[in-house]
């Protein structure tokens, strides 16, 4: 009866109902078929999947919906008809079947989609088993060409027993190259596409499999790199490659770069690349090459074919059908209000999965956000909105971005994140792309987990935010002069609070030789103006690091095993000088850019407006308060900083405890077994109390064991 996108309920399916009895009835017209409806009722709208993950096609649908839909699509199209001919006041649910749902495009919501404060729209997954998903399945590809074009390409032939081949989309064969251009300080382009199988993201074939090789700079050129002795081996192999690249940390140990190579040489043992503006090669270089057919050699690792039209792919024991990212984004929110999603997962985009831009009151509340190329959620000048018991894993770059309010002001956006795991994030822009990258003013961290990544888990900038009773574990992996916690290069970014946070296992290791260069809360480049306050951090590199800013208070923190636990130095009047003194750097930039005079500027940080001709290179206005430490040095205030730039409270260097009275602390993995020395710091610092049950995330983040999240 109706062809197109919609089947709707018919009248006679519902009980009868004496329109002369109910003058509140009302009656929805949808592809010329009449529902009559109560007003009161909420309206449900079920949208079938694309492919059901259990039970045969075309099962009953559960329940009498007002209608169901075909998409998603036609789901918001039938919701904004009722919402019209309820003037605006229907409650409005709309049920994504369990199963997958596939997108080749973002579907757009604006305006017209917004619920209200008393009836948002809800759009759930049936019993938290659907799946939006950017994916499309990929079909096998069996001719002779296969095999002649893994030769010709270099690529094993004690490969070709496992190897599968896979026919591509014509919009993924028409894509010039896999590889995706990242430089520091600029947003990349989404990745073109990439491959899945039932275990997760699958990888281009890569040398080497795991970790980097080390190079160096060759003295002709600032874009040559001289490789080692076996990358120079399989270099003439390597050349059969028509779209292989670079990546790693090209020319700072902080920073993950990935280029294309535009020549490669055996004899000379040389890989020569274009350097965008930013600097020369490193003098010593940890590199991986990527997208490198020769180098097909492990399972879940793919080659694309030199005609475009179809991969070669290692298949993985249990990894079963291949799909390949097809769409860009999942879901486009615009200035919409007060809509919540539930128990859905959102997988497999391109680029990020999900974008939020001026809305109010969106919520993602028990769901999951996984295998995207770029990242997760993003609120762009919302308010009021949040990520709460949700569970991010593999994402591309950031997890969060959450952005929100005003700072000439100081209007606060009130946007969070609560009760969330975020694992193996950063997984393809590896430096910079944090779980949660916070942004403007007043947003909030809350209740989450954050572990196994290469880089940053928290990085904020703006005003006055809280980051409160997370647990962070094993990251800043990979990095060098990078930090747990990041905050740098910005006067006016003040008044965030770091309080009532678990770091554990950040540090160690080394990177091309040399050992790692890693913080756990980091202050970075004169960042002033934040309190660390009550958290407890325990075997962590150089605990919290105040890198020449000022009025920043560190108190009641407990350090177990850190070396050192508190440092503080003053990097404006020796190496960094020209930050301070240079008219057009980025300090006195984003000093000029706020309105530090107004008058609710010099409430809250009275100590801003006159910065400049106030000793501006000296880190003076720090305080420590009262700090607890175990097996730890407590401080590193290098020669630069006086007695009168950090006042360390009482006179009595902190409150410390000897490696002999810290009772195997040294070896706890929970916040729960730091419970004796919390004991003592209630004692001696005069503590009111540490919520350790609210610090350790990893087995109650979004009412489950964070474990779960990695798989």
């Amino acid at each position: 009866m109706v062809k197109h996108f919609l089947r709707t309920v018919t009248a006679d399916a519902w009980p009868q109902v004496r329109l002369s009895g109910w003058l509140a009835a009302l009656v929805v017209v949808v592809s010329g078929l009449a529902i009559a409806i109560p007003a009161h009722a909420v309206q449900s709208i079920y949208v079938r999947a694309s492919e059901t993950t259990g039970g045969p096609e075309g099962q009953p649908i559960p329940g009498r919906p007002t209608a169901v839909a075909f998409d998603l699509r036609e789901g918001l199209r039938l919701a904004r008809q009722l919402r019209r001919q309820h003037q605006g006041e229907a409650s409005i649910v709309i049920t994504l079947q369990a199963g997958i749902h596939r997108l080749t495009e973002a579907v757009h919501l604006g305006p017209q989609d917004s619920g209200t404060a008393n009836k948002p729209l809800i759009i759930r997954g049936e019993d938290g088993a659907a799946i939006l998903s950017g994916g499309t399945a990929l079909s096998r590809f069996d001719a002779r060409e296969a095999t002649a074009d893994a030769l010709a390409m270099g690529v094993p032939e004690s490969s070709f027993a496992p190897m599968v081949r896979y026919r591509l989309p014509d919009a993924l064969g028409a894509v010039a190259s896999v590889g995706v251009e990242r430089v520091l300080g600029l947003q990349s382009e989404p990745v073109p596409f990439e491959l899945f199988d039932a275990l997760g993201p699958l990888s281009p074939a890569r040398w080497p499999n795991s970790g980097y090789a080390s190079g160096i700079r060759t003295p002709r050129s600032a874009e040559t790199l001289s490789m080692q002795a076996t990358g120079v081996e399989r270099a003439e192999a390597w050349a059969q490659s028509p779209d292989a690249w670079l990546g790693g940390y090209l020319r700072q140990e902080y920073s993950y770069e990935t280029l294309p190579i535009s020549k490669m040489s055996a004899k000379s043992g040389e890989i020569s690349i274009a350097l965008p503006p930013g600097g020369a090669l490193a003098p010593t270089i940890r590199y991986g090459l990527h997208h490198v057919a020769s180098e097909l050699d492990a399972p879940g690792e793919w080659v694309r074919s030199r005609n475009r039209q179809f991969v070669h792919v290692w298949a993985r024991p249990g990894g079963g059908a291949v799909e390949a990212s097809l769409a860009r984004n999942l879901l486009l929110l615009e200035y919409v209000r007060h809509v919540r999603f539930e128990g859905i997962t959102l997988e497999r985009s391109r680029a990020g999965a999900v974008r939020v831009s001026g809305g109010f009151d969106i919520a993602f509340v028990d769901c999951g956000v996984r295998q995207t190329g770029g990242f997760g959620v993003e609120f762009d000048q919302t308010s009021d909105s949040r990520v709460e018991r949700c569970r991010f894993n593999d994402v591309g770059e950031e997890g969060v971005r959450l952005g929100g309010g005003e700072r000439s002001t100081l209007i606060p956006g009130r946007n969070a994140v609560i009760d969330t795991a975020f694992v193996r994030f950063s997984r393809l822009g590896r430096s910079y792309r944090p779980a949660v990258a916070v942004t403007g003013v007043g947003q909030n961290v809350i209740g989450s987990y954050f572990a196994d990544a290469p880089h940053a888990a928290i990085i904020v900038s703006g005003n006055d935010h809280l980051i409160e009773t997370n647990e962070v574990a094993r990251v800043a992996a990979e990095c060098s002069d990078c930090g747990a916690i990041y905050m740098f290069r910005d006067w006016t970014a003040r008044g965030t609070i770091i309080r009532h946070n678990f770091l554990h296992d950040i540090g160690g290791g080394t990177a091309g030789g040399q050992v790692r260069d890693v913080k756990g809360i980091y202050l970075d480049d004169f960042t002033s103006g934040i309190t660390v306050s009550e958290n407890v951090l325990l075997r962590v590199d150089q605990c919290v690091f105040v890198g020449g800013g000022r009025d920043n208070l560190i108190e009641r923190n407990i350090f177990v095993a850190c070396e050192p636990a508190i440092h503080v130095d003053g990097r404006g009047m020796t190496w960094a000088h020209e930050a301070i003194r240079d008219p057009a750097g980025e300090l006195r930039a984003h000093l000029a850019a706020m309105p530090v005079a107004s008058p609710v500027w010099r409430a809250r940080y009275p100590n801003l407006a006159g910065i400049l001709s106030a000793a501006p290179e000296r880190p003076i206005g720090n305080r420590v308060v009262g700090n607890l430490f175990a097996a730890s040095e407590p401080f590193r205030f290098l020669p630069e900083v006086s007695q009168t730039d950090v006042t360390v409270a009482g006179g009595d260097q902190g409150q410390t405890m000897a490696a002999t009275d810290d009772g195997g602390l040294a070896t706890a993995s929970r916040a729960a077994d730091l419970r004796r020395l919390a004991a003592a710091a209630l004692v001696r610092l005069g503590l009111s109390g540490l919520p350790l049950e609210k610090m350790d995330r990893s087995k109650a983040v979004g009412g489950r064991s964070a474990e779960a999240v990695r798989h």
